[in-house]
């Protein structure tokens, strides 16, 4: 039924092309109820159908993500689900059927003919092109912005409406294997973040390649109705005359924002439009700064780029912008070697029983560079297909059995579960797509695998001791060679305290700055590819534990998935490899027989495979995995007679001093010392404004270089005391207490007993 122009039984008649002109180009609330106004047919409830023709919808849609910029990501997302499937029915392939790609990469890679779906591998230009097909644009004012999503997609007939665009849990998408949407609700998560009524305007007409028998735009207003008297909650509802869809005519529509002028003037002839009204969201600055940081870390990985577009009122700033994702943005990005540490990223596929294989890649950013590509609350994400379903903040860096302090504002953790399956997708992420379920037992097997992961690689660990070093060298760079000599010098001519470092913790000397190793550098394909260990070609391992085979290569450590001409590695008796790791020159396999329930007297080839197809030759080698008795614990290390000199070797703490400014919460004057341990190292902080060394220093009359002596004398001495304690106590007891509680009166006594000794007087 065409309802350009109807007689509704009231004074005036409704041209619909021009209502919804009018509802386009509305930018608050106010206008819309004005327009709703002018009209008496929305007056009438009658012609109002509930979302999803649903009475009890509210739950369903006021229930789904927290944030509004996760909400509308749903948005961007839908729409990159309707041009994959649009290119599909273009192409003459039931998205549905077994001729249809399986993975949203494969989807990209057939249709816009990407290598491997990634658009990272196109240029600038090409990504600014194929964006062209989803446009986000703000609107309105800089306040309280409204968004236009717009998706040159397959469109949507104005009869289908009420099954796809504006249903609830149906299975539109659940066959469909290539496109992110599963539950049929996602995109209503929107919904409660516009304005005060939730408005939300939609229209849609089919792609005439698709079906362009009788192709009508149709359109209708979204709104949240207030609860009736006898109703429990509200319902959300939307215009819809005689329980249809209005509908009008138009071939084209010049109705877009342009970013320059802001007039809407841009032409559209098919596809989808929604407009959020004064959406309610936290990055409210021009939409290609904080916005766009937003949603490259939400869509990690994205299959389709989205042009990002600013109408507001932002004359001589940068008003448009391409959105590829967080992947791309670091891989294209023309200055990413004065943003990433040279040994990053890293990555490692690990395999967890009962989940599935995880793909992990780390970066680590460099100091200070990280601003506008880290987020606190968001320095772990997990994504499938490329959209985030859950994250952990940078405090998950900080935990007992991670210990990376020192680098964990500058750590960004990617893990991509697209492999695990949907049963397990299920169980471990909400439907929400913005956390997981707490508590699981999924997710803490995750957990543990990632803690494991973060506490042991090799590279992490060097650079969180690297940067501690760094960092402690520019905090006591005036200081460092003065406490360093006088350290030594305590430690010689007190056997006492030699014994005490000699047999305490395993500390770094953190007089030791800098990085002599040398720095690998690896070649685009690889020349050789070697078994090194085991060197003869059988591997032992034990049927309830794990065992480690090492191949050389001369490749760089991307090789195996960097964006441009990755490699392959194909491993027979895949199923029994845990974890891969290609690492300065080294392919580290870590082999579970578990994992297939191999037992004793077991023995099997696996040969491994390292394609650069066609660009090198193909590396083949092979080893025996023989399956021995059970691991009933770790042998003894052999000790060496190989004589040490025990001051060139003492692993030392940090002490240094720590300003008022700088205390930690609940410390006071009282306050004494601090002991962190992380990795290996420990760090001692002595409170420099302690009351009893500010009231020394001020009964005597004391010149600078004095009241240095003096400082360094309390810093020393207390923070020694406070480390024998500490060695001392159990991991189960309050350790900061205990210190605090023994080193008070001790820091009363302390300075006066040392100036009366007179030991430190004579080192000098």
């Amino acid at each position: 039924m065409n309802y350009q122009k109807m007689n509704l039984g009231f004074d005036n008649q409704i041209n619909y092309k021009k209502l919804a002109i009018d509802f386009i180009k509305a930018e608050t609330e106010k206008e819309i109820d004005s327009i709703l106004n002018k009209h008496e047919i929305f007056a009438d409830d009658n012609n109002w159908r509930n979302y999803g023709d649903l009475d009890n919808n509210f739950g369903t849609i006021g229930n789904q993500q927290s944030d509004s910029t996760l909400a509308l990501v749903e948005k961007i997302v839908n729409s990159i689900d309707a041009v994959l499937i649009s290119e599909a029915k273009k192409n003459g392939i039931d998205p549905s059927s077994d001729a249809a790609p399986k993975t949203m990469n494969q989807a990209v890679e057939k249709f816009f003919n990407i290598q491997d779906g990634k658009i990272s591998l196109l240029s600038s230009k090409e990504q600014t092109k194929l964006a062209e097909k989803i446009n986000l644009i703000a609107t309105g004012s800089r306040q309280n912005p409204s968004y236009i999503i717009y998706d040159k997609g397959e469109g949507q007939r104005p009869e289908d409406f009420p099954d796809t665009l504006l249903s609830l849990h149906k299975s539109n998408k659940d066959k469909i294997l290539f496109v992110q949407g599963r539950f049929n609700m996602g995109g209503t998560g929107a919904l409660p973040f516009c304005g005060q009524k939730n408005y939300q305007f939609v229209m849609s007409r089919k792609h005439p390649k698709i079906d362009d028998s009788n192709n009508e735009w149709g359109f209708t207003l979204v709104r949240r109705r207030r609860p009736k008297a006898g109703e429990k909650s509200s319902v959300y509802e939307y215009f819809a005359p005689d329980q249809k869809i209005v509908s009008f005519k138009a071939d084209n529509l010049d109705i877009l924002p342009d970013s320059k002028s802001g007039k809407y003037k841009n032409k559209i002839n098919y596809g989808t439009l929604i407009k959020l009204y004064e959406y309610d969201i936290t990055d409210r600055t021009l939409i290609t700064f904080d916005l766009y940081y937003s949603l490259n870390r939400i869509l990690f990985n994205m299959p389709i780029p989205v042009r990002l577009v600013d109408a507001r009122n932002y004359k001589g700033d940068l008003t448009e912008t391409t959105l590829t994702g967080m992947t791309a943005r670091i891989t294209n990005n023309p200055d990413i070697y004065n943003l990433i540490e040279k040994d990053f990223p890293i990555s490692e596929d690990l395999k967890i029983k009962g989940l599935g294989t995880v793909h992990v890649k780390i970066w680590l950013f460099k100091d200070g560079k990280e601003e506008h590509f880290l987020k606190a609350s968001e320095a772990i994400i997990l994504t499938i297909n490329g959209q985030a379903h859950a994250t952990y903040d940078r405090r998950f860096f900080t935990r007992k059995r991670v210990k990376k302090d020192w680098i964990k504002n500058s750590l960004l953790v990617h893990l991509d579960c697209s492999d695990f399956s949907k049963d397990v997708r299920e169980d471990l992420f909400m439907g929400s797509r913005d956390r997981l379920r707490t508590g699981d037992k999924l997710s803490k097997k995750l957990e543990k695998e990632l803690e494991n992961l973060l506490k042991n690689d090799v590279l992490l660990k060097k650079w969180n001791i690297k940067r501690k070093e760094e960092k402690m060298k520019k905090t006591l760079e005036k200081k460092a060679e003065e406490t360093k000599d006088l350290f030594q010098e305590l430690v010689k001519k007190n056997s006492e305290i030699a014994i005490l470092f000699g047999q305490g913790k395993k500390l770094a000397n953190p007089w030791k700055i800098g990085d002599n190793e040398d720095q690998y550098e690896g070649k685009r394909f690889p020349t050789y590819f070697e078994l090194i260990n085991p060197k003869d070609g059988k591997k032992n391992c034990p049927e309830n534990s794990y065992c480690r085979v090492v191949f050389e290569t001369d490749v760089e450590n991307e090789f195996l998935d960097r964006a441009n001409d990755p490699g392959e590695l194909r491993i027979s008796n895949d199923s029994l490899i845990k974890s891969r790791r290609l690492r300065n020159g080294k392919l580290t396999l870590t082999v579970v027989p578990e994992l297939i329930s191999l037992k004793e007297g077991d023995r099997i080839t696996i040969d491994v495979e390292l394609d650069s197809f066609g660009a090198a030759p193909t590396f083949v080698d092979s080893f025996i995995l023989n399956i021995t008795e059970t691991d009933k614990g770790k042998k003894k290390k052999t000790k060496t007679n190989k004589p040490k000199d025990k001051n060139d070797n003492l692993n030392l703490p940090n002490i240094s001093l720590l300003e008022k400014e700088d205390w930690p919460e609940k410390w006071s004057e009282d306050s004494t010392i601090l002991i962190k341990e992380s990795d290996k190292d420990l760090d001692i902080y002595v409170n420099r404004d302690n009351v009893n060394l500010k009231r020394t220093l001020k009964t005597k009359k004391l010149d600078q270089s004095e009241i240095e002596l003096y400082e360094e004398r309390f810093k020393i001495a207390l923070g020694l005391i406070g480390f024998s304690i500490y060695s001392q106590l159990e991991d189960e007891q309050d350790k900061e207490k205990v210190i605090q509680k023994t080193t008070k009166p001790i820091s009363q006594i302390i300075l006066p007993l040392i100036e009366e000794l007179g030991d430190l007087s004579d080192l000098m």
